[in-house]
């Protein structure tokens, strides 16, 4: 029988590799913590809040090179009017909104209402953030990080 935990991961994986194949055109391959890459310094994170049924949070986190090569996949050429940091955010925050929305669906039942926050984007690492509570991922050769805080557990995973 499957624990909530490895249902809840099961969940996570199969909505991350969905969205960037769709998306980005691009491979997640779930990995463990310690093949994790922990010598990147510098983050660009998408967050997500889930309001309902649950409270919780959904964080992206991606190295500045692996954001401008999701961005360039999601979007194709840099638009010159806009900042390649800009144009990366808009990329995870798309990715992030569609990765929580893939994942509540397929935690709740089809006739449960789910209310999904707005998503922010910063370059850093994220204040309240336990690293423990993630999901890590091969993309193309870099390191992408998941993180999901919150009461994911107590949904009934159907």
């Amino acid at each position: 029988m499957t624990t909530p935990n490895e249902n809840l991961a099961e969940k996570i994986f199969e909505a991350v590799a969905e969205t960037f194949e769709d998306m980005a055109f691009m491979e997640a391959i779930p990995i463990d913590f310690d093949d994790a890459e922990p010598s990147v310094s510098t983050f660009l994170w998408a967050r997500i809040a889930v309001l309902q049924p649950v409270e919780g949070e959904l964080t992206l986190l991606a190295s500045e090179e692996l954001a401008g090569e999701i961005t360039e996949a999601v979007f194709g050429e840099a638009d010159e009017d806009t900042s390649p940091d800009d144009m990366a955010f808009d990329a995870l925050a798309e990715l992030i909104n569609t990765i929580a929305g893939r994942l509540m669906s397929e935690l709740t039942p089809q006739n449960q209402t789910v209310e999904l926050g707005l998503p922010e984007t910063e370059k850093g690492w994220p204040q309240g953030l336990e690293e423990e509570a993630g999901y890590y991922f091969d993309l193309e050769g870099h390191k992408l990080m998941i993180i999901a805080q919150g009461e994911f557990d107590s949904l009934g995973m159907g």
